[in-house]
């Protein structure tokens, strides 16, 4: 497993990106998981990414 960020693993990061989008955009667990996947295909996993993915989606 890809360690990410201070202790934050991309399973976590995935997890908690989807329980978000959930919560924020009412949708189901399964397009919730969607998103959270194209997003991190999407964009390359530099530091700087991280730390924006970490601010919007982990706070």
């Amino acid at each position: 497993m890809l360690e990410i960020n201070e202790g934050i693993f991309e399973e976590d990061l995935l997890f908690k990106m989807q329980s978000n989008f959930m919560d924020r955009f009412c949708l189901d667990q399964s397009r919730a998981s969607e998103l959270a996947l194209e997003i991190l295909e999407m964009l390359s996993l530099g530091d700087t990414n991280l730390k924006r993915l970490c601010h919007y989606y982990l706070s």
